[in-house]
């Protein structure tokens, strides 16, 4: 990110009209617009929300026990959490 922020500075400083500055600037915002948005492990994940629901359906079979819930990245199995059943029924 720091390589593409001191290529614009660049930009800006060589262009001086303001047309030109405004039609970079126009540029970089459609760009940024289209691409803001990247892939990553963790974004793939579970939801936390249903990951709670799961949690309290296994807590109300066993409201001594501890609930598991998955968390991201779901590319390395095994992530979890385990939340005790006290704390999952607290609302």
């Amino acid at each position: 990110m720091a390589p593409a922020l001191l290529l614009l500075v660049t930009l800006v400083a060589l262009l001086n009209d303001v047309i030109g500055v405004r039609v970079l600037a126009a540029l970089l915002l459609v760009v940024c617009a289209v691409n803001f948005r990247v892939d990553n492990a963790r974004a793939d994940g579970p939801d936390w929300h249903t990951g709670l629901q799961k949690a309290e359906a296994a807590c109300a079979a066993d409201p001594a026990g501890t609930a598991t819930v998955e968390v991201t990245p779901l590319a390395a199995p095994g992530w979890h959490v385990a939340l005790p059943c006290d704390y999952v029924d607290r609302k």
